[in-house]
């Protein structure tokens, strides 16, 4: 019986091994709303709505497939713009040269470089708040509940009949060996440093993607991603 199940077991994630392995990648297109004209591909539909956001006359897909994709990023993003897209078919054919400029050529190469800062604003972001995550779920709402029951406590004047409305606080205060008091400045000391610490990561991000929208060429963008923290989290 126990060697039937490891065969199940076995054939069951091999399957689902299989199944990965036969998955395409998913990539996000950007073009030019007026001819289809490829501006931006990748992988990341929150970089994609980014993007779309600050090029003028574009619109963008997701959820395409297409083989293509692939050897057109192969190519440097000044290539980008000889290929079109028909979004509805999801397919690329060759662009008509005759339409292609250079001023096409340097959007996808300067559009492309910002997708990559923002790539690297959104990973340095999350490093800088790491600290400020456990991994267990719904932890962010208890601590958020611990807060507004300290708080309630302290604007009472710590009453007794309040604590009945403050549960977390005064399990909070028996595991740790306090005072109902005690717990619920420690709790709000606590979530003030959280705070404090989320403000400047948030300055930081904030800071960082003004900066990368507002780049006019891809050397100014690579020039910002040289020193992507500047004194924002001084």
């Amino acid at each position: 019986m126990i060697t039937e199940f490891l065969i199940k077991v076995k054939t069951y994630f091999a399957k689902t091994v299989k199944k990965k392995r036969q998955r395409r990648t998913e990539y996000c297109v950007l073009v030019d709303s007026s001819n289809d004209t490829l501006i931006y591909a990748g992988t990341f539909p929150s970089i994609i709505v980014l993007l779309s956001e600050i090029t003028m006359d574009s619109v963008y897909a997701v959820e395409m497939s297409s083989p293509d994709i692939p050897m057109i990023l192969q190519g440097a993003p000044r290539t980008y713009p000889e290929w079109s897209c028909d979004r509805k078919k999801k397919i690329f054919f060759r662009t008509n040269p005759s339409i292609i400029t250079e001023d096409m050529r340097d959007r996808a190469e300067l559009v492309t470089k910002k997708g990559i800062a923002f790539y690297r604003a959104i990973y340095l972001t999350n490093r800088l708040r790491e600290k400020l995550y456990n991994g267990l779920r719904y932890q962010e709402t208890i601590y958020a509940a611990k807060q507004r029951q300290a708080q309630m406590l302290v604007d009472s004047h710590f009453d007794p009949k309040y604590e009945q409305r403050a549960p977390f606080v005064v399990q909070y205060a028996d595991v740790s060996g306090m005072t109902v008091k005690d717990a619920a400045e420690d709790i709000l000391l606590h979530a003030q440093l959280f705070n404090e610490h989320l403000e400047k990561t948030e300055r930081f991000r904030l800071s960082l993607f003004r900066m990368i929208k507002s780049a006019k060429t891809p050397l100014e963008v690579d020039r910002i991603m040289e020193n992507p923290f500047g004194d924002t989290l001084v």
